[in-house]
């Protein structure tokens, strides 16, 4: 497959598009950020694990440090692949956290189908592994509509709840089958504030 080109993905006011592409040439996949130009960004390469379509971006907002992720977890996994993702997520997420960010969200379609997400997830390839995770590193995870017929498959995950002053679930895009999950975070003793969109 042909990857697109960057200027061919340029949009006016926004850094050069952020991407984290599949590496193994197969069909979709991959993951990528869009950060306006007035936002100081830094990639961080070194806790991205690199079998997992996982992107870190550390931003600065209004002299505040947030550490912005994105992922995507492909379906129909083995246990071991399953076993596997939880592993490398945990670490992920642990080498970031220690970075003591102001805020971290991490979001993304981790298709962990849930209908409800403070349930037991008998019918996830992740069983509660993910819920499990996120609890013991004192994460929280925010979307409660589905979005993709009755399951919760894209999340947003943060270890400051309060300052996402508005979340929800928005259509689909154009003909894609997922619903768009936004998150609004407000650092509320400044002037301005941080929109985030995943599709």
């Amino acid at each position: 497959n042909t990857l697109a080109n960057e200027e061919d993905l340029f949009i006016q006011n926004y850094h050069t598009i952020l991407r984290k592409d599949r590496s193994n040439n197969m069909r979709g996949g991959g993951v990528a950020v869009y950060v306006r130009d007035s936002v100081r960004i830094t990639r961080l390469f070194d806790i991205e694990p690199v079998d997992l379509e996982l992107m870190w971006l550390q931003l600065k907002v209004n002299f505040k440090t947030i550490i912005f992720g994105v992922c995507y977890r492909q379906p129909n996994a083995t246990r071991d692949e399953a076993t596997n993702f939880i592993t490398n997520l945990s670490t992920s997420l642990e080498q970031a956290l220690y970075l003591n960010p102001d805020c971290l969200v991490l979001l993304g379609d981790f298709n962990d189908t849930c209908t409800i997400w403070d349930s037991p997830h008998t019918n996830s390839e992740l069983g509660n592994g993910l819920v499990n995770l996120l609890a013991s590193l004192d994460l929280f995870q925010i979307v409660t509509e589905s979005t993709r017929k009755d399951h919760i498959l894209d999340l947003i995950i943060t270890d400051s709840p309060g300052f996402i002053t508005k979340s929800g679930v928005d259509p689909p895009l154009a003909n894609l089958d997922h619903c768009t999950i936004y998150g609004h975070l407000d650092f509320k003793h400044y002037s301005k504030a941080l929109s985030l969109i995943h599709i």
